[in-house]
């Protein structure tokens, strides 16, 4: 049977084209109201070959409310950072950049070392005033005496104590999901490449503890040089050179989107075509007022959930179950086929208040009682013109259904799917073959009630 055509209205005989407005659009209509119609006359034949056009000219009105809407509403990214947000190419630069600087200090360091002549000098210089009597009796006297010659010949000491104090503090940090070590570190490095990622984002966290990782290997790097081996190499994966850049070739939410609906269409899935999750991407798009992948951030999906629940006035359970879930599959089957280098949309969620039955489920006694009245007392109704238009074959369904499920205790849907062959006679017993062709259940038999024996054997020939 046909689906039921879009944008059409069917009443008393007459025939409309008819679209809703959005609410956030209709104070930008000429006459503000919740749906635009336009009358098709009385004929059907006529309705329908006039319906396309007259759809046309309606969401030409609701195009002209949204230009008008998009010219009114306040820049909804202006409290974005004007700064580019970091990229892939930017953690890896801050990485080796990192590690590599953390190796000149290192070299720095040791070539600030104190020689041993220095060393030697200074403790003749300290046991000329002891012999001297220059130096008095206290400790204190003496100390401050010493003082010079124990930062001379302790100086390499304290630096390699003060290395590994530092790494220990690094790895323990790291192993609890902290970064108060480097914070500093990564706004001069944001400030020096011009580059943002807001304090609590995921990117400035994962920044954070791929610094951490580098100044770790580095650390290690210096030790291995107190024992005299210069030969060490990273053994995080993360901290290597980074590669050349090269342009990065935007990503089209558009094809995306196509790309996505194709494939899954393919797999046997999205039996509407994507129909519902289509306009997802169309507002979104609209929202970002750009068509790449690339430049979408978590921050930017965030800021789009708050304007569907603020802003457009969608329910929770819509903006979590349609719009964030739809970005959440595509942005995943993107990273899953290495179209984008992250799935961002991974952790955006909105939490929907939990559903509440307000009434037991299944009908009530009085509930079935009515179902079953009113599918043995249903006549097909003939249009304006006097023709029936139902089939014989769904008034009999009407008929038939309800009864087979009231006394089989099976599903509607698995009994509008049987057929002659599933009905058999056993022992003066009716059972009926339940397939699951249509919901995916392992086949089994249903034992009718008595009560229909006497009616099968009547009316079973002309299912």
């Amino acid at each position: 049977m046909a689906g039921k055509l879009r944008y059409w209205k069917e009443k008393d005989g007459r025939f409309w084209a008819r679209i809703s407005v959005p609410e956030r659009l209709q104070p930008y209509l000429d006459h503000p109201r919740c749906e635009l119609s336009e009358p098709l006359g009385g004929d059907r034949r006529t309705a329908l070959s006039l319906h396309p056009a007259a759809v046309a000219r309606l969401q030409h009105v609701i195009a002209v409310a949204q230009s008008k809407a998009d010219a009114a509403a306040p820049n909804l990214k202006a409290s974005i950072s004007p700064r580019p947000a970091i990229t892939l190419a930017d953690f890896g630069h801050a990485v080796w950049q990192r590690y590599s600087a953390a190796l000149d200090a290192d070299e720095a360091a040791r070539a600030s070392y104190p020689r041993a002549d220095e060393i030697e000098a200074e403790r003749e210089k300290l046991t000329r005033k002891a012999a001297a009597g220059e130096i008095g009796n206290e400790p204190s006297d003496i100390l401050d005496a010493s003082l010079d010659f124990l930062l001379l010949r302790d100086a390499q000491d304290c630096d390699r104590f003060t290395r590994e104090a530092r790494l220990a503090a690094l790895k323990k940090e790291l192993a609890a999901g902290q970064t108060h070590q480097v914070e500093h570190e990564i706004d001069a490095y944001l400030a020096e490449r011009g580059l943002s990622a807001e304090p609590g984002s995921a990117e400035r966290n994962v920044l954070a503890k791929q610094i951490m990782r580098a100044e770790i290997e580095a650390l290690k790097r210096t030790l291995e040089r107190d024992a005299g081996d210069y030969s060490g190499q990273p053994a995080d994966p993360i901290v290597k050179p980074p590669a050349q850049t090269v342009a990065v070739k935007p990503v089209s939410l558009s094809q995306l989107w196509i790309d996505y609906r194709n494939s899954r269409i393919q797999a046997g899935f999205l039996k509407d075509k994507g129909k519902r999750q289509e306009p997802v991407f169309r507002h979104l798009r609209t929202f970002l007022r750009h068509d790449d992948a690339r430049q979408v951030t978590k921050k930017d999906l965030l800021a789009w959930r708050d304007h569907l629940l603020s802003v457009e006035k969608l329910s929770a359970k819509t903006v979590s179950d349609i719009y964030l879930s739809t970005v959440r599959s595509v942005f995943a089957w993107a990273h899953e086929n290495e179209l984008l280098p992250e799935n961002v949309a991974e952790k955006v969620r909105q939490p929907k208040p939990k559903r509440v039955n307000s009434r037991e489920t299944g009908y009530t006694d009085a509930e079935a009682l009515a179902v079953l009245r009113a599918c043995r007392a249903h006549v097909p109704k003939p249009n304006q013109f006097g023709y029936v238009r139902e089939t014989p074959h769904m008034t009999a369904a009407k008929l038939w259904a309800p009864l087979l499920a009231a006394f089989s205790g099976a599903r509607i849907s698995e009994i509008t799917q049987l057929r002659k062959e599933d009905i058999r006679e056993e022992g003066g017993r009716w059972i009926a073959r339940i397939s699951g062709l249509a919901i995916g259940l392992e086949p089994m038999a249903v034992d009718f009630h008595p009560e229909l024996s006497r009616v099968f054997h009547r009316e079973v020939s002309h299912l």
